[in-house]
């Protein structure tokens, strides 16, 4: 919570502690606000399950086919 008292009538620690309870409020509402848009993104995944291609199989080096 940000304190209301003047910043001239605060002791050094006060201060810190203020401007550390800042900092830690500004990381806590962007990594919530990261997480959230992750969520976003993992509902809009364009991995419809599928396993095979829609293009046919692709075969590796090994298996006497081509390189990519």
């Amino acid at each position: 919570m940000v304190s209301t008292t003047d910043p001239a009538r605060m002791t050094a620690d006060q201060r810190l502690d203020e401007i550390a309870g800042i900092l830690a409020t500004g990381i806590l509402r962007l990594r919530q606000k990261k997480a959230q848009q992750y969520e976003k993104m993992e509902n809009l995944s364009l991995d419809n399950g599928n396993r095979v291609s829609p293009y046919g199989t692709v075969r590796n080096a090994r298996e006497g086919g081509t390189k990519p």
